[in-house]
């Protein structure tokens, strides 16, 4: 009888048991070992199509076992134990049960005497019987062998040619050997192995003889190299390459690699490497994808060779260009050039080596130029914006190359003036070099953050402005927006830019003056060029010595793959003084011996500067235009009158202001600068001075002016304030002061990683304020418990990361009262670091169950969530109930080093990064009671209190106000808190500005615009650098303070790299680096097993317990299910979230305004531990990467962070009551303005008089809590409608003690004002995932991979997108959470997955069973969705909702 599945839903699995077809293919068809050799197969192949005669191998089916892959783990003694019965062929002593070591001895003279007896029969055997045996026995062993005889011995087998087998079997034991104990290849040189090896290279009987020398030498190349080369077998080697298959192919090109890099020898060079360079070039052609590692291996070599012969050639320049003419002339810069234009893979290597080519030989450059080479370095330029690992290197390459192939003028070296020659003669070369660079130079030179990319970049330009032609520089250099980066790279502190750009100045001057005078006045070159000239000015300015030494120094070590780092980084990178070729980098080039040669320049540099600064004002005097200041005078007039005004209209002030914005000739960065004009608009607007309520009428008319005016629509379809947005954020660029640059001893991103791991022991002292006998009975028994501990335990020490910052230190030293507590403490750092060669098994994973079977305590459930001291248990994670004398009050401890407080933020690198010497630093501690009391929202009611609580936040900018920058930020941050309140803040109805119509045309600017890309690319840059990110920095404080400056997805890695602490932004800077495949930093894993049954109560325990939250990335198990990883993990938050909702805490459940607290009346009466635990719940999502779906309203998120409120927020809570609210304001403000012209407030609501709508001072929605004292029987009328508005708003607004339980749960894993750095409409996507993406099936093509089964083109895949793009809202919802264990997508939708989504096709598992009887199933941990090939639409459709709907709340295996 046939059987027929059930049919039931095939639910979610990470542990999945069909495997795809890939992994079943690999599970067929095992690897075969490259050293292994099958003697009995038919399919041996040969050279020749002689028949291949039989012998007595054939009959006996003899093979070798594959070696193991590691040298270090041959197969255990243990393995071979087996019976002879079951393996006849194998070896007597195994089938004994005897050890190898006490068997080989024995049989091993006779093995050798075998070898050399004079029966060719009996060498066979012996070899047969020695192959199996070498393959098996361990190192150690065959150490204490005779293995000289042995390689002797094998040596002479290998010249016997009257049975081919014997050389085959004596190679394979050679093999054997040699990957046993490497040092042997000395004893085969020795033994004159070489040349009998080389031998077997032409021997064309087998193939595999061949494969196996080629091995066997390649395996000795790496210390025998030149032994190896003067018995020819380069020229041999090389010359068969293409009769072999990829795999050899490679070992040959590895053998030619490491000839190269021992390569000492010109005469070597010239009788062996050179005949065989024309088929090394043709490797280099390109075949097709599946020949890439040929075509990189090939390189490598050429790479490594060219430096090779600049190390031997030194300085005998004649000798090695004509060396380096040997390879141009068999058409290497060709194939290079075809390399770059057809494997974008080795783009970077095909440039680098171009580059030093073309340093070193000028027939290199004119070849490349001929062949076009501009338009594959425009190409490659171009992807700066892509912002990808691979495009940086390869832009950093074709800019260095770019850089060699322009010469230098005025220079002395023989091939920079063959360089000359050569564009004269072809001056079409530098026109499309600098089409290609110039259009470009500015964002090149804006994208980099490296010291020495930038000063390369302002190099280029140089050289191509040198000497190009006037027609050329007036397309690219003489409009506006090319002097005002002149006048950017003329504010560096470095001497060389400076030096650069007063050199450009001065070209510039000469070939095209009248094109660029007036935007040298007008963008503030000239006045950057007279400051120059001041004595104070030039003392700011410094070489940068070490910073340029450190990157040059990396890039020379990490050239030294190819050659000698030193003279790699000579002939590389241009530096001009000798050193010795055995220096090594570290000592030849000394940091203190750059930084000496760097500051004996230094006064030279600035001589020149002050010579370039008078030639280039000696000759603007002679292109002197007034007209070029006229638009700063009229912009200073104007900052005069607003400063000197007085009263309530500036109109006609606004109105010339508006003209100049937009005429159009437009105002340029320096003029609004420097016109004083921000600082004065805000005075206008501030009026500090007035303070009386007639004074501030007068301050709020002239803002309601103000927005009347610049929020208008221009002529241009915009608004005259996204007009003056843009030209403070030009001032921004212009005036910004913020450097990037790492500090002093910061390397590169790995090695500043390394350095923040690094552990550091920090010495603690307890130094207490002197206590006053009478004050002692008043202090707190939490301060007296610590005090009285800490005096008789007042010195120890912890070994401490540089990452971690002293805010963790403190919250740990708070909680020490005991030596158990002190134990814990010095513990408590020991994070489970360590740089390594990455391996799975060194992830240690702590597995903890919860079995709340085994609980009898109810305090254990119904505990104080606001739990910091946890005992653990190594089977189950339960928080002990916490003491009344544990709780830390308002106690806090204060730090000092060297007398001064360690403040909040300030990290351990900070602090040993300042230490003079190395000793550890002490660390002085006490107690004192917090001088901090958390203050709940307010509600501003007043329109004094709201404009001024505006001002009041502007000023916070994050730096100090006496920055240049500072007037302009606090500026643009005014309009943008003015421009967010739109258009609640000018309405009929606002508490501000009730006398301005609805019938006027104002409009909100787009958030979009205050967005600035210049700080925004500051900002990345800083983030890339591990180090400068732990120290303190004014950039870094301004995405808090001012977040409408940068993008969203800018300020997410912000918080990744800053605001989780130290372990975690170490963390972030590994994923982000480059070598991340080589080191990472060990990810700790907490992971707990939970039942369904008791969800909720599994999740308040599990984040109850801090240090299980703040020790590793949470991972969870359900009970009696499979699944495991990322999958069950985002179930359990997704499930939690649904729980969470269904809570008796909330007004709503969030489907319009987002979730907000009901009132505390009518609140579950543990609303407070259910807050905190939301609160940890919120932020360990945040840490650990997981999207829940709770999306808590704005408002919510401005109680939390301790931001005012106003009656315009209750609409964002509740709609209707909202607008019913705000309908009663514009009543009341129709009173006070009829009021204000002595009519009578004769209104009414929507017809009705207020007294007949019947209202009471209840809170709307909650009839049974009364807004005042007997509200039930008081009810509203006109007069005392202004104090039931306010009453309404604040008890429906102000759930203060929901929001700081909120918070205190929040704070325990990280600091609230985090996220600061996102706006309340932000926290939704930050915390919940996208909200709503349209599912377009274009979109979804390009994001949806087919694999396994399907192609693009299969019908089943396409029905599950036009599906897909068909979804309801809950069905998207369903979708999610049964693919990916989440209901939402993350920002970015189905492009923001990791990995991305793949459709696989899902084989039926039964014989005779229909794909239609299958339904989905998914890999929640790979995004990874198992779809049979059903036969209908319709089919998919029904198979695939119930999937959805039934099987998303379980993982088993499918």
């Amino acid at each position: 009888m046939e059987q027929i599945p059930t049919k039931r839903p095939h639910s979610n699995s990470d542990s999945d048991s069909s495997q795809s077809p890939q992994q079943s293919n690999q599970a067929s068809s095992p690897q075969e070992s490259p050293n292994s050799l099958d003697i009995s197969s038919p399919q041996r192949r040969r050279y020749s199509r002689r028949t291949r005669q039989k012998n007595i191998l054939t009959r006996h089916s003899y093979s070798i076992p594959p070696k193991s892959q590691s040298k270090t783990k041959k197969a255990k003694l243990s393995d071979s134990q087996d019976s002879s019965e079951d393996h006849p062929s194998q070896p007597m002593y195994q089938s004994h049960g005897m050890s190898l070591y006490t068997s080989i001895h024995p049989s091993f003279q006779a093995l050798l005497s075998g070898l050399e007896a004079s029966d060719d029969i009996q060498i066979l055997q012996s070899l047969t019987q020695l192959s199996m045996d070498l393959a098996m026995i361990h190192e150690d062993l065959l150490s204490n062998l005779p293995v000289e005889q042995l390689v002797n011995a094998l040596i002479t087998c290998l010249s016997k040619d009257t049975l081919q087998d014997i050389p085959l079997y004596a190679m394979n034991s050679l093999t054997n050997i040699l990957d046993a104990i490497p040092n042997i290849a000395g004893l085969i040189v020795a033994s004159g192995g070489i040349g009998i090896l080389c031998s077997k290279l032409m021997n064309f009987e087998f193939i595999d003889m061949a494969e196996h020398a080629i091995k066997t030498l390649e395996k000795m190349s790496y210390e025998h190299a030149a032994a190896i080369i003067k018995e020819g077998a380069f020229g041999l080697m090389i010359g068969t390459i293409d009769f072999f298959e990829a795999e050899i192919q490679k070992k040959i090109l590895t053998f030619a690699i490491n000839v190269a890099r021992t390569l000492n020898s010109q005469d070597h060079f010239i009788q062996y490497v050179a005949p065989s360079l024309q088929s090394l070039v043709n490797m280099l052609g390109f075949r097709g994808t599946d020949f890439v590692q040929q075509n990189e291996k090939t390189l490598d070599f050429f790479t490594i060779l060219t430096t090779s012969l600049i190390r031997m050639c030194c300085t005998d320049y004649e000798k090695l260009r004509y060396f380096l003419q040997i390879m141009i002339d068999q058409g290497l810069i060709k194939a290079l050039y075809e390399i770059v234009n057809h494997v974008p893979g080795l783009v970077s290597k095909a440039f680098k080596l171009l580059h030093i080519l073309c340093k070193n030989a000028s027939s290199a450059t004119q070849m490349l130029l001929s062949l076009g080479i501009s338009c594959s370095l425009k190409e490659t330029l171009l992807k700066w914006q892509e912002k990808n690992e691979k495009s940086e290197n390869s832009i950093m390459e074709a800019l260095h190359l770019t850089e060699t192939i322009i010469p230098k003028v005025n220079s002395d070296d023989i091939i920079e003036k063959e360089k000359i020659e050569i564009f004269a003669r072809h001056p079409q070369y530098l026109q499309t070099l600098g089409d290609t660079i110039l259009p470009q130079i500015i964002s090149l030179y804006e994208h980099f953050a490296s010291k020495e990319m930038k000063s390369l970049v302002i190099t280029i330009l140089d050289k191509i402005l040198e000497q190009s032609p006037p027609d050329l520089m007036l397309t690219y250099v003489a409009p506006q927006y090319f002097s005002t980066f002149i006048a950017e790279l003329l504010s560096s502190r470095d001497l060389y830019t400076i030096k650069n750009a007063l050199k450009i100045v001065n070209v510039l001057y000469e070939k095209i003056p009248d094109q660029v005078s007036t935007n040298f006045i007008r963008e503030g070159v000239l006045d950057r060029v007279q400051n120059l000239k001041s004595a104070e000015k030039l003392r700011e300015l410094s070489a940068d010595w070490r910073n340029l030494y450190t990157e040059r120094v990396n890039r020379a070590r990490e050239e030294s793959r190819y050659a000698d780092p030193l003279m790699m980084f000579r002939f590389s990178h241009g530096l001009e003084r000798s050193y010795s070729v055995h220096e090594d980098p570290s000592e030849g080039l000394s940091l203190r011996r750059y930084r000496s040669e760097s500051m004996d320049i230094t006064h030279d540099q600035k001589k020149d500067i002050i010579s370039l600064c008078k030639s280039a004002l000696d000759k603007s005097k002679n292109y002197e235009n007034k007209r070029a200041v006229n638009k700063q005078k009229q912009l200073k007039e104007l900052a005069n009158k607003l400063e000197n005004g007085d009263g309530e209209s500036a109109a006609e002030i606004w109105r010339k202001l508006i003209m100049l914005i937009e005429s159009d000739e437009a105002i340029s960065q320096f003029e609004i600068s420097y016109s004083g004009l921000p600082e004065a608009i805000w005075k206008w607007l501030e009026l500090p001075e007035m303070r009386d309520e007639a004074k501030n009428s007068v301050c709020l008319k002239r803002l309601e002016e103000f927005l009347r005016v610049f929020f208008e629509s221009s002529s241009k379809n915009e608004t005259h304030i996204a007009s003056f947005i843009t030209l403070l954020l030009g001032a921004v660029q212009f005036l910004h002061g913020f450097t990037v640059s790492p500090p002093d001893n910061s390397l590169t991103t790995l090695s500043g990683i390394r350095s923040l791991s690094q552990r550091v022991r920090l010495h603690f002292q307890y130094c207490p304020d002197e206590i006053d006998p009478v004050a002692f009975y008043d202090l707190s028994t939490e301060y007296l418990t610590r005090h009285n501990f800490f005096s008789t335990t007042n010195d120890f020490s912890i070994a401490i990361e540089q990452f971690n910052t002293f805010d963790s230190v403190k919250s740990l030293l708070l909680r020490v009262r005991s030596k158990e507590d002190l134990l814990y403490f010095q513990e408590a750092f020991h994070h489970n670091i360590d740089f390594r060669r990455e391996n799975p098994s060194n992830l240690r994973r702590q597995i903890r169950d919860l079995q709340f079977g085994t609980v009898t305590n109810p305090m254990v459930l119904d505990m104080d969530i606001d739990n910091d001291l946890e005992e653990f248990n190594t089977e189950i994670v339960m928080p002990r109930e916490r003491k009344a004398s544990e709780i830390n009050g308002n106690l806090v401890v204060n730090l000092y080093w060297k007398g001064n407080e360690i403040t909040k933020g300030m990290t351990v690198f900070e602090i040993i990064n300042r230490q003079d010497n190395s000793d550890e630093p002490i660390i002085k501690f006490r107690f004192s009671k917090s001088a901090l009391t958390i203050k709940g929202s307010s509600y501003l009611q007043t329109p004094i209190e709201i404009y001024h609580n505006i001002l009041e936040e502007s000023q916070l900018i994050g730096i100090d106000s006496s920055e240049k920058i500072y007037p302009c930020l606090r500026l643009l941050k005014l309009i943008f808190k003015l421009n967010e309140q739109f258009p609640q803040i000018i309405s009929t109805s606002s508490l501000l500005f009730p006398s301005i119509s609805d019938s006027l045309k104002l409009s909100k600017v787009q958030s979009q615009s205050f967005k600035s890309q210049k700080l925004s690319a500051l900002l990345t840059r800083q983030l890339q650098d591990s180090i400068s990110t732990t120290s303190k920095n004014q950039i870094l404080t301004l995405p808090k303070q001012c977040n409408f400056l940068f993008p969203y997805t800018l300020r997410t890695e912000y918080i990744q790299a800053t605001g989780f602490g130290g372990f975690r932004s170490l963390q972030y800077f590994l994923d982000r680096n480059q070598n991340k495949e080589r080191f990472r930093v060990q990810k700790q894993k907490q992971k707990v097993k939970i039942q369904r049954e008791k969800l909720l109560q599994s999740a308040m325990v599990i984040m109850s317990d801090i240090r299980l939250l703040k020790q590793g990335i949470l991972e969870i198990e359900f009970e009696n299910e499979i699944g495991t990883g990322q999958g069950p993990t985002l179930e359990f938050y997704s499930l939690v979230a649904k729980e969470i909702k269904a809570l008796n805490i909330w007004r709503n459940q969030g489907e319009e305004s987002g979730l907000f607290p009901c009132p505390l009346k009518a609140s579950d009466e543990r609303y407070r531990d259910y807050f905190t635990f939301l609160g940890r719940f919120v932020a360990k999502a945040l840490i650990d990467k997981r999207y829940i779906d709770i999306p808590l309203s704005p408002i919510f998120w401005k109680l939390v962070l301790n931001e005012p409120i106003t009656l315009a927020d209750v609409f964002l809570v509740d709609k209707n009551l909202g607008k019913f609210l705000l309908e009663l304001q514009e009543i009341l403000n129709k009173k006070h303005n009829l009021i204000s012209q002595k009519k009578a407030p004769q209104v009414n609501f929507r017809g009705s008089a207020i007294e007949d709508l019947a209202l009471n001072f209840t809170l709307p929605s909650y009839d049974f809590i009364g807004l005042k004292r007997n509200g039930k029987n008081i009810f509203v009328t006109l007069d005392n409608l202004e104090e039931y508005i306010s009453l309404a708003a604040q008890n429906t607004l102000l759930m203060n003690a929901q929001a700081q339980a909120f918070r205190i749960g929040l704070e325990s894993l990280f600091p609230s004002d985090t996220l600061k750095t996102f706006m309340g409409s932000e926290f939704e996507t930050l915390i919940c995932g996208e909200a709503d993406e349209k599912w377009d099936i274009e979109e979804l093509k390009l994001n949806i991979k087919p694999d396994h089964g399907y192609t693009s083109t299969s019908p089943t895949f396409k029905n599950l997108l036009y599906l897909m793009s068909q979804f309801t809202f809950k069905e998207k919802r369903l979708f999610m959470q049964f693919i990916s264990g989440s209901p939402r997508l993350p920002p970015g939708g189905f492009s923001g997955l990791n990995p991305k989504l793949t459709v696989v096709r899902k084989e039926a598992s039964m014989p005779g069973i229909s794909d239609d009887e299958y339904l989905p199933s998914v890999m929640t941990c790979q995004n990874y969705l198992k779809i049979p090939d059903y036969s209908s639409l319709e089919i998919l459709q029904k198979n695939l909702k119930y999937a959805i709907e039934e099987g998303h709340e379980a993982f088993h295996l499918s």
